[in-house]
């Protein structure tokens, strides 16, 4: 993040997020005729440094949760035809709640009640958008968040949660989170792990939808108790220009044991606890090494450890 970037506030973020779905629900009108019954769900999450919380913004049943300890803290609610709010709204509008088989769904159709696009649940001219029996209206949370080595961020596509639930995605990361396994590789674990087995070819059980998950490693705050943190904080945002998710080479390391990393790559995962250090894997279930910022050359130019798997 630039000098000159401007950090939103928590009411502006909402604001934000709420604007841009209303403002996709505008754009993707009902004039693409060919595709009217097709729609997806979205979820969002943004990070305010300042106050350190997670705003997350929703439709449908994709979903964002802390995985904190190794527990689940949901960040989202998924939006089912069958939750009483939803299944009002949907009555009121024209529509049917339809129960088929293990679903509820809208006129038989639909098995959410928020999503963008589906226009056809969409087209009662004298509704307004919020009022439809679909809507692409967000529910919006905001939770406190304590980052570091006990936290970890997860957004991820509804076909991640077909088979597992909010606790069963955090039973799987968090023990190879704390093994030193790298995200990319968590991520891709996970995804196989939420998979359908299959017999001759054919899938045997559930998990057989589209799958995508982000794993964010967030900052701790400044002083490692967990309080508010400046963001501007050398600590929290970079040490020596060094930014989580930054690539460097070791270089210059004179111990016996430094030696053999001269030379290595490796990803900065944050602030070490050693004052003036960083964190950096340079080994998939390898503990980070703390290393001083002069010994590490920047490959990349990355604000941020995002790793995304689909």
């Amino acid at each position: 993040m630039g000098d000159g970037a401007k950090l939103l506030s928590i009411a502006d973020s909402k604001s934000s997020l709420k604007e841009l779905w209303a403002g996709l629900g505008r754009i993707m009108s009902g004039s693409l005729h060919p595709f009217a019954a097709c729609g997806s769900t979205a979820v969002c999450a943004a990070v305010d440094f300042v106050s350190r919380e997670v705003v997350v913004a929703n439709i449908g049943d994709s979903r964002a949760l802390l995985i904190r300890d190794g527990k689940a803290v949901a960040l989202s609610e998924d939006h089912k035809p069958e939750n009483p709010g939803e299944r009002s709204r949907i009555r009121a509008a024209g529509g049917q709640v339809v129960k088929m088989g293990p679903c509820h769904r809208v006129d038989g159709n639909l098995n959410l009640s928020r999503a963008l696009g589906d226009f056809n649940l969409k087209a009662n001219a004298d509704l307004p958008p919020e009022k439809q029996k679909v809507i692409a209206f967000p529910d919006l949370t905001r939770t406190p968040f304590k980052g570091g080595p006990q936290e970890l961020l997860l957004v991820g596509c509804d076909g991640l949660f077909e088979r597992c639930s909010n606790q069963d995605i955090a039973d799987i990361v968090w023990p190879r989170l704390k093994s030193g396994m790298a995200l990319t590789r968590i991520g891709t674990e996970l995804l196989h792990a939420c998979c359908a087995r299959s017999c001759r070819g054919r899938p045997i059980e559930e998990g057989t939808d589209n799958e995508t998950v982000i794993l964010v490693q967030l900052p701790a705050a400044s002083d490692g108790s967990g309080d508010l943190a400046d963001a501007n904080s050398p600590t929290v945002s970079s040490v020596s220009g060094f930014f989580a998710g930054n690539r460097v080479r070791v270089h210059g390391l004179e111990s016996e044991e430094g030696q053999r990393l001269n030379g290595l790559e490796g990803l900065v995962e944050g602030p070490s606890t050693s004052p003036g250090r960083l964190s950096v894997r340079v080994s998939d279930g390898e503990p980070c090494k703390s290393i001083k910022p002069e010994n590490l050359v920047k490959l990349t130019e990355v604000s941020g450890e995002k790793d995304t798997i689909s």
